[in-house]
């Protein structure tokens, strides 16, 4: 019994050291996105989702991250950042693709699933 609570509060500890770290990790890049006014979602490897989740995003949040995009590459040749009190209003966690990425995983799966039955 007590080498049961003794690997729970190991897995409590181990698990409590993770979400600060994932924090940490999260604020961290999200300084870096802040720099060049991007959110985490515009990083988002073109993927056949990804695409597809494109199209069914509002067309404001398509030109948003287009312009977000755009920014950040012109900033990043000139080996510029954004204003401190730009950045200090940006978003870099707030989602605006996600669910409909999701939404388009789970159409692909169940193509596969379709395809291969």
């Amino acid at each position: 019994c007590h080498e049961t609570t003794t690997l729970w509060i190991e897995v409590e500890t181990m698990s409590g050291l993770w979400i600060r770290a994932a924090k940490w990790y999260q604020g961290a890049v999200g300084k870096q996105l802040n720099k060049y006014g991007l959110r985490y979602e515009d990083l988002w490897v073109e993927h056949p989702d990804v695409e597809k989740a494109l199209k069914y995003i509002p067309a404001r949040e398509r030109i948003e991250r287009d312009r977000r995009i755009k920014r950040a590459q012109h900033l990043s040749l000139t080996h510029t950042y954004l204003p401190k009190e730009i950045q200090a209003v940006q978003t870099p966690n707030k989602s605006y693709m996600a669910d409909a990425v999701e939404q388009q995983r789970q159409i692909r799966e169940e193509k596969d699933q379709l395809n291969n039955f």
